[in-house]
């Protein structure tokens, strides 16, 4: 089973190499301190683009070890250039199998922005109704306002009756207790009038 190319397009996905690089590091060394096996990697940066879906981007590195003998240069450099062809085949297929997996990726990407969009909306609606609970509450408090102001209308009435009777009741005490003493006055200045001599003409 092979791979078809054909012409870039907007209705078929593109995969765009962005770069490469093929690197090596020594591993073990010569008893004259000559490198004598090293490894190699070698990695490609890749883009891929699906109409309708959107774009990723993807890396894959492939690992390779090789040992390297002096006495033999030609052969081992030519051993090298086969492992690094290998190395670019593998990556290939690596490759392939991601593009096999991007449609499962755009999927699980689509349905995080439907999760996205659906709690973007409850949340929403959680705002909305907590501004009409909100409205509700005002609504009920100002119409309980004329209640409450008739209550309290009805309290100064009863507290100013209250008044009224007290000041009143405080009014006819004193007169009472003006009269008493006006009582008791008089009857103290008769006896001293009837003590008194009469006066001769």
């Amino acid at each position: 089973m092979g791979v078809e190319s054909v012409p870039p397009s907007e209705t078929v996905p593109n995969l765009h190499l962005i770069s490469e690089s093929l690197g090596e590091r020594t591993l073990s060394l010569y008893q004259n301190s000559r490198a004598a096996e090293y490894e190699l990697t070698y990695v490609v940066n890749y883009n891929i683009v699906v109409p309708e879906k959107g774009s990723q981007a993807y890396s894959t590195k492939v690992n390779r070890t090789f040992l390297d003998n002096p006495l033999t240069a030609l052969a081992k450099s030519v051993e090298r250039d086969m492992i690094e062809d290998e190395m670019r085949q593998q990556a290939s297929r690596q490759i392939m199998r991601q593009l096999a997996r991007l449609t499962a990726v755009f999927n699980k990407l689509e349905e995080e922005e439907l999760e996205a969009m659906l709690e973007g909306n409850s949340d929403k609606s959680a705002d909305t109704t907590v501004t009409t609970e909100a409205v509700e509450d005002t609504q009920a408090g100002n119409a309980s306002l004329p209640t409450r102001q008739a209550r309290a209308t009805q309290q100064n009435e009863n507290l100013s009756g209250t008044t009224d009777a007290a000041a009143e009741q405080r009014a006819a005490s004193s007169l009472s207790s003006v009269r008493q003493r006006t009582a008791a006055e008089a009857r103290m200045r008769q006896p001293n009038q009837a003590n008194c001599p009469a006066s001769r003409v």
